[in-house]
């Protein structure tokens, strides 16, 4: 399915290129204090966190994340997203009800959005159920090319027309039918709608406020931080060598991600390059071939990997949907100053030693 990007000239596009920048990895290296990160500040690196994979402003200097574009105004409003709550977000004048098949529906539809891509379902159907339906008429424009967009469109039903206006003259980008998405960048970004688009026929759109899933990705970013906190200072490889501050950075580095049943994480042999921790699921670990345990929330694996330059000495697969966080190897050794890993790769041999001698 085309985004609302993808639908433009190459010339169009290239003018969106330069408003798209959020897209880009520009913000991987941005890194908050833990006071920042556990208020959710715009300062907290989301971009590394691929299951809350972008930015959602263009230049986190010009235009703070706790500012938000005004519905409809087009114009910047003040508005602290910290010190807001989930009911702040819920309008019960805004019909957001949905059946079993019409969640279905919209996870088909905008499943392959980069924008929802690394969700877990139930984090999935969080976001659809903030979004909420709204009628239109024949003749009704819904987004009109050069506002500040504010919503993200899921069809349910009726017919649209995308149309864009160069040189006083309007061309018509494509038709959609009973099902399609439009207004992305919306959610992303404040430019202005590279696009508009026009009801053919009377229809029922189910509309994201771009507020609302600013929340909820800045929630979702913090509350993977959290979780990865709570196991990295439980295992003594940290605690024992780390201060606080290299802990710090090392949750500012991971990367989460989904893996789903059967997916192999790492296989026997292969050069280690990250450590991963599991939030949610479970893994199998194979030796040779074969099983030798299963582990679950709050365990790890592939420590050595990030202190020890060897092969993995396990296959682990995934034997549910996993969450997990992956600390990569290149990350680490940035960010870890060489003589902490020494003492890391000491208390590492030591540790295995013992366990051999057993």
């Amino acid at each position: 399915m085309p985004t609302e990007q993808e639908e433009l000239t190459d010339e169009q596009q290239e003018g969106l290129s330069e408003r798209a920048a959020p897209l880009t990895n520009q913000h991987a290296s941005e890194k908050g204090s833990r006071d920042s990160r556990s208020r959710g500040s715009s300062h907290f690196s989301t971009d590394v966190f691929r299951g809350s994979s972008m930015p959602f402003w263009e230049d986190d200097d010009e235009v703070s994340n706790d500012n938000v574009v005004s519905p409809r105004s087009g114009m910047i409003q003040a508005c602290n997203l910290d010190e807001m709550s989930e009911s702040d977000f819920i309008d019960t004048k805004k019909d957001c009800n949905k059946t079993s098949k019409e969640i279905a529906e919209i996870i088909k539809q905008i499943n392959s959005l980069v924008l929802f891509q690394g969700y877990e379902d139930k984090e999935l159907k969080s976001v659809i159920g903030y979004m909420y339906r709204r009628k239109v008429t024949k003749g009704e424009v819904v987004i009109k090319q050069g506002d500040v967009g504010d919503a993200f469109f899921v069809i349910r039903s009726g017919k649209y027309d995308c149309t864009v206006m160069k040189g006083g003259k309007s061309t018509r980008i494509r038709t959609y039918e009973g099902s399609g998405y439009f207004g992305d960048l919306a959610l992303v970004n404040h430019a202005p709608r590279a696009a508009s688009i026009t009801a053919l026929t009377d229809g029922e759109l189910w509309v994201l406020n771009a507020t609302r899933y600013v929340w909820l990705k800045k929630n979702q970013a913090v509350r993977n931080a959290e979780c990865f906190e709570r196991v990295i200072r439980q295992i003594p490889l940290f605690s024992n060598n780390l201060t606080d501050s290299h802990v710090n950075s090392l949750i500012d580095a991971i990367e989460v991600l989904t893996m789903h049943k059967g997916d192999v994480i790492c296989r026997q042999g292969e050069p280690g390059d990250a450590m991963y921790f599991i939030l949610d699921g479970s893994v199998s670990v194979l030796v040779g071939g074969k099983q030798v345990r299963t582990m679950g929330a709050n365990e790890f694996f592939g420590e050595r990997a990030l202190v020890l330059d060897e092969g993995r000495a396990a296959t682990c697969s995934a034997l549910s949907d996993v969450k997990l966080a992956k600390l990569p190897k290149e990350s680490f050794e940035m960010l870890i100053p060489d003589s902490v890993v020494a003492s890391m790769r000491e208390y590492v041999a030591k540790a295995y030693a013992k366990t051999a001698q057993k």
